[in-house]
């Protein structure tokens, strides 16, 4: 059965205001990375002394990838061990950092506005350049990777595309590579960013001037711009795009619809503006400002988490608040409703009969080198148990080996004979019936044609 989990992350909380005292000055090592089942609140595994900025952390199904706040690392965590993993050195700290959808890329940005774009695969750097005039605040991925989405502090969207992000030979070239799309409609710094799905997807941006915009991604145009009554914290969009889900610093959780009513269509279009009123759907629970949202898989369920590490689940049908999770102790950084890996849980821990052959992550280079890209060497992992599984695979052959002898026996073949032949019995009598049937309808027609002669005369 599969289980939809969700994950957590925290980062440190902001700094107290000039003049206060402070009875303890904020550690990292405080802070964790946490999972629990989205639908039994079951707590599930804490990955301990990691501490990542907004949109600093990243999942997939072989391991977790933190950036720290306060230092030029990057935190590997296997999902079978809550002890970080490995700790790879950085050219400098990031901002956010964003995993491709195929696995193959990591994209990252730092608070100089640079961005970067390492292969897990060899490690190298593939592509840097500063790409925006200030600190990046989201990045976002197509389904297809086939581009990437950097958002900015200076208000800016940049679309690039990663095939072009791949061609260049030397750091110098670099500097050539322009996005395909720039979008700066926005006034204030992005928040948050969605790509929605199908080979046309359309990009949703959220900003602190208070708007949520829809943009057609493949030409840049400008679809709809809703204009909320405040800034905009944080948004994520339904898997099918029937709502979009903004958080406000108050604490509260807009609903709104792009599909209000079946008679009236979608709602926004060819650059409409549309302001949304006090009226609309609002989810209230949080007490500080909403950091970070995430559906579940058929879009039931919604999880918030705020500035004050509050994280909670929300009914989407009842408007109800169904579920509270382990608070963190500094604001929530990152929320993701994912399937539960295989390698989490009973029967895939370090004690465990197996293990999931992940292997490890390269260390990220530091600079771009024609070296590396000429000789591009790729490290893979292969299973490190094969040996001790090598009577276990001896035993499947075994077994079908003995299959195939029994398959070939006389007896098999007997047995097949006789359903042959029985098949072959119960067609006759279907033909014969059928047979017998045509007879009866033809007798019908001539009756009927008869009759309606007689009838003529």
């Amino acid at each position: 059965m599969l289980t939809e989990i969700i994950v957590s992350a925290s980062s440190l909380p902001p700094p107290p205001p000039p003049g206060t005292s402070s009875q303890q000055p904020p550690s990292s090592s405080d802070h964790f990375i946490s999972v629990h089942d989205l639908h039994a609140s079951t707590h599930l595994s804490t990955y301990k002394s990691t501490c990542s900025p907004l949109h600093g952390t990243t999942v997939s199904p072989s391991y977790l990838l933190a950036a720290q706040v306060d230092k030029a690392i990057l935190n590997v965590y296997q999902w079978n061990k809550e002890a970080c993993d490995q700790r790879i050195p950085l050219p400098e700290k990031l901002a956010c950092i964003a995993l491709s959808p195929c696995s193959t890329f990591l994209a990252a940005g730092s608070g100089s506005g640079r961005l970067f774009l390492w292969e897990l695969a060899s490690g190298n750097l593939v592509w840097t350049r500063e790409a925006h005039y200030a600190a990046l605040t989201s990045l976002a991925w197509t389904h297809s990777s086939s581009h990437l989405i950097t958002a900015s502090a200076d208000s800016a969207i940049h679309v690039w595309r990663t095939a072009d992000l791949l061609s260049t030979s030397t750091s110098s070239r670099s500097d050539e590579i322009q996005p395909v799309h720039t979008l700066s409609a926005h006034t204030l710094a992005i928040t948050s960013l969605h790509v929605g799905a199908g080979s046309h997807p359309r990009l949703y941006t959220a900003s602190e001037d208070g708007t949520i915009r829809v943009w057609e991604l493949g030409t840049g145009e400008c679809l709809t711009t809703f204009v909320c009554s405040g800034a905009v914290t944080a948004m994520t969009v339904d898997p099918a795009e029937r709502a979009i889900y903004a958080g406000a610093p108050s604490g509260s959780i807009h609903l709104i619809p792009l599909y209000p009513s079946t008679d009236a269509g979608a709602v926004g279009g060819l650059g409409s503006i549309h302001t949304l009123t006090t009226s609309s759907d609002v989810l209230t629970g949080h007490e500080s400002p909403i950091t970070a949202l995430s559906l579940s898989f058929d879009a039931t369920l919604l999880v918030s988490g705020d500035n004050a590490g509050q994280v909670l689940c929300w009914d989407l049908a009842t408007r109800q608040m169904v579920r509270k999770f382990k608070t963190h102790k500094g604001p929530v950084s990152g929320l993701w409703c994912i399937l539960k890996p295989p390698s989490l849980g009973s029967g895939s821990s370090l004690g465990g009969a197996k293990k999931t052959a992940t292997g490890q992550i390269q260390p990220l280079k530091r600079v771009q080198s024609e070296r590396d890209r000429d000789e591009h060497n790729v490290v893979l992992s292969l299973q490190p148990n094969i040996l001790e599984e090598e009577d276990q695979d001896e035993d499947d052959v075994a077994a079908a080996r003995r299959g195939l002898s029994e398959f070939g026996t006389q007896g098999s073949e007997s047995t097949l004979r006789t359903q042959v032949q029985t098949l072959q019995g119960e067609l006759s009598r279907l033909y014969g019936a059928y047979e017998d049937l045509r007879g009866v309808m033809e007798g019908v027609w001539r009756g009927f044609v008869e009759e309606r002669g007689g009838k003529k005369e």
